[in-house]
């Protein structure tokens, strides 16, 4: 007469163990799928404490790494399967990085800002860059020729392995000034461009993953998404996310959004009229590069009328003290 209460007994269990698989592996799945915000937001309004080595645990933050972790335990084969389309994410925006820099380059050119009503202003500058000797790392001097009132301004910027230097020179004070690292946030010049956009996003500073392949304008692409590896990073970039859209032949990016604090779309940067510049290294130049700030309704669209890629410089011109004077 105990039937009743073994197969309540077994119809439990099952359940328990139902329950317990389930929150191992396929609720981690779709958390990391769908990605709520109150767990995978970057923003922090609070420092760290300093006896937690400046690292900060949410529970809910805490709950997936040990849910991801049992996952992993109960499918040692999925977290290398994991781990490798992450590898695949950062080597391509590397790769990306690298397919926009060629070995010196002379470019001539102008910024379009057009605010929300359709007014243009137009900026004419003339730009050098150069390659440094580690290969990843870029500096370059940007001087505006005209119009009068921000003519003969110079900006240099050089990427390092560590903290990036920028470089003002403003021709009313005729002093160059040192821009701090937390002006890597700061627009360019007034434009819709950060410094930080202009210098680049190291890759190393990010976590990259692959999301999808999708087309833009029948171009084929392979959309990444990349999240700050730390809250300093969001904080020096004032970004908590970007997804870039590279082009499959040779990542280069033809798409950028950028998130803010909130995880709100900010920024979005387009690239179009490509050009293969230096054969022998197979760098690409987009010849019109937009960046629209979806939040106040401006647009800066840069346009070259010319890029030249044969070009030599001395080591001198891209000094803080070369930049007051002209190329």
């Amino acid at each position: 007469g105990f039937n009743v209460h073994l197969w309540l007994g077994l119809l439990t269990s099952v359940s328990m163990l139902a329950a317990a698989v389930s929150s191992l592996t396929l609720y981690a799945a779709l958390l990391l799928t769908f990605r709520p915000k109150v767990i995978f937001a970057t923003a922090y309004t609070h420092p760290a404490p300093a006896e937690t080595g400046g690292l900060v645990a949410r529970p809910a933050v805490m709950a997936l790494a040990i849910m991801l972790a049992g996952s992993a335990m109960l499918h040692p084969g999925a977290a290398k399967a994991q781990s490798a389309p992450a590898t695949d994410a950062a080597r391509m925006m590397g790769e990306s990085l690298k397919a926009t820099k060629p070995l010196r380059s002379m470019a001539v050119g102008r910024f379009i800002l057009v605010n929300p009503a359709g007014q243009q202003r137009i900026r004419q500058t003339t730009s050098i860059t150069e390659l440094k000797s580690d290969g990843v790392n870029n500096r370059r001097v940007t001087r505006f020729t005209s119009p009068a009132d921000i003519a003969g301004t110079a900006v240099l910027t050089v990427e390092n392995a560590g903290e990036d230097d920028i470089w003002v020179y403003l021709p009313a004070l005729k002093k160059v000034r040192r821009l701090t690292a937390s002006s890597r946030r700061d627009a360019f010049v007034g434009t819709d461009f950060s410094y930080g956009d202009v210098l680049g996003h190291p890759v190393e500073e990010w976590s990259h993953r692959i999301l999808r392949k999708e087309s833009i304008e029948g171009t084929p692409t392979i959309v990444i998404e990349s999240v700050p590896r730390d809250p300093g990073v969001a904080t020096a970039t004032n970004y908590t996310r970007r997804i870039t859209w590279l082009r499959t032949t040779d990542m280069v990016p033809l798409k950028t959004e950028y998130y803010g604090p909130q995880q709100s779309l900010v920024k979005v940067y387009s690239a179009s009229d490509i050009r293969l510049v230096d054969p022998t290294r197979r760098c690409f130049q987009p010849m019109r590069q937009t960046m629209k700030n979806v939040v106040t309704g401006h647009t800066t669209v840069v346009e070259y009328a010319s890029f030249k890629t044969d070009m030599a410089f001395g080591a001198d011109m891209f000094q803080p003290r070369a930049i007051e004077r002209g190329f």
